[in-house]
């Protein structure tokens, strides 16, 4: 049981973890009619990759997709804050509100 929960500190030592494996894991769950998981995946992406403005545009487009403005705007305000020159965010914001 130990080893599950401390999984993600070992393969982030073996260097296995990356925003692009996230990405693929995640996609998998982007379709289905339960967004928990995919959320639950997107979040930990942030949780390790948490300077990553790409980490935030990957929740803030599932909360999009699934219609979930109010989350997806919060997403999109934290790409500013971390990349002020984001157009794709400055757009999406603009169109969702």
């Amino acid at each position: 049981m130990e080893f599950i929960q401390n999984s993600h500190r070992f393969l982030d030592k073996l260097n296995l973890i990356n925003e692009f494996f996230i990405d693929v894991l995640a996609y998998n769950y982007l379709s289905e009619k339960d967004p928990r998981i995919l959320y639950v995946i997107l979040k930990k992406k942030i949780e390790f990759f948490p300077k990553s403005p790409t980490a935030y545009e990957s929740l803030a487009y599932a909360y999009y997709k699934n219609n979930e403005k109010e989350h997806a705007i919060s997403q999109y305000k934290m790409i500013l804050k971390l990349d002020p020159d984001n157009h794709n965010a400055m757009k999406m914001i603009k169109k969702l509100q």
